[in-house]
């Protein structure tokens, strides 16, 4: 049962004193592994790795609300595994941003966990910005052994289907599709033209062409310009 604040699966963690008890290191990291693989998916119930190489993995680790590197090593015949801690807070939803039409590439909106200040978000940000984030707000303990897992998390998310792709536009506005070669219009309804404000502007125009007699051509440019800019600044 999970009430609340108290760690889900606690009881995990006395099977596993319970079984590095009864067995030698290589057969309780046997019984482990295999006893992984039966623990419920990613709703904090089940500890993550993913192998980086022969020997090491990038664990997360609900219990600690942490990440660590683990690394095997066989000493006098039996497997060790040994972990460093590399991130004090843990992955509890990714979120991926795919804008059809932005040049900028994937972003990513993570909720975290962490033991001493809770919850916590680095919305829509790439990679890069998520480390940097990470690394500003103290939440990197191993600066030697951050580099990609970040990457990493992101990954142990895609492959046991725990992500949500966003790949529509979000944010309201005009925005051009180098694909397609035209505009998308998100966000904006057309309403009904409204008569009274249509002959004000009517009005607007004639007062400006009287006031810029003998300049009408600069006018009518200048209004043009004025009407397309927000298409030319979407393509930009």
């Amino acid at each position: 049962m999970y009430a609340g604040d108290a760690k889900p699966n606690s009881g995990l963690k006395g099977i596993e004193q319970f079984i590095s008890r009864k067995y030698d290191k290589k057969t309780s990291l046997e019984v482990m592994r295999e006893l992984n693989k039966c623990i419920l998916p990613y709703d904090t119930n089940k500890i993550y790795k993913l192998q980086l190489s022969s020997n090491r993995f990038i664990v997360m680790d609900y219990r600690q609300n942490e990440v660590t590197v683990q690394n095997i090593e066989w000493k006098k015949g039996n497997e060790v595994a040994e972990y460093t801690r590399v991130l004090l807070c843990y992955p509890l939803q990714v979120v991926i941003h795919d804008n059809p039409v932005s040049e900028a590439g994937r972003t990513f909106s993570i909720e975290w966990m962490s033991s001493k200040e809770g919850h916590f978000n680095t919305n829509n940000m790439s990679v890069p910005e998520i480390d940097q984030y990470l690394i500003n707000h103290g939440y990197v303990l191993s600066p030697g052994y951050f580099k990609g897992v970040v990457t990493a998390l992101i990954q142990i998310a895609i492959e046991n289907d725990l992500v949500v792709i966003k790949n529509e536009i979000e944010t309201p506005g005009f925005y051009y599709n180098s694909k397609t070669d035209s505009l998308t219009i998100v966000g904006y309804d057309a309403k009904p033209v409204d008569i009274n404000k249509l002959n004000i502007a009517l009005d607007l125009i004639e007062d400006l062409q009287n006031y810029y007699v003998g300049q009408e051509a600069k006018l009518a440019t200048t209004l043009k310009h004025a009407m397309i800019a927000p298409f030319g600044f979407a393509k930009k």
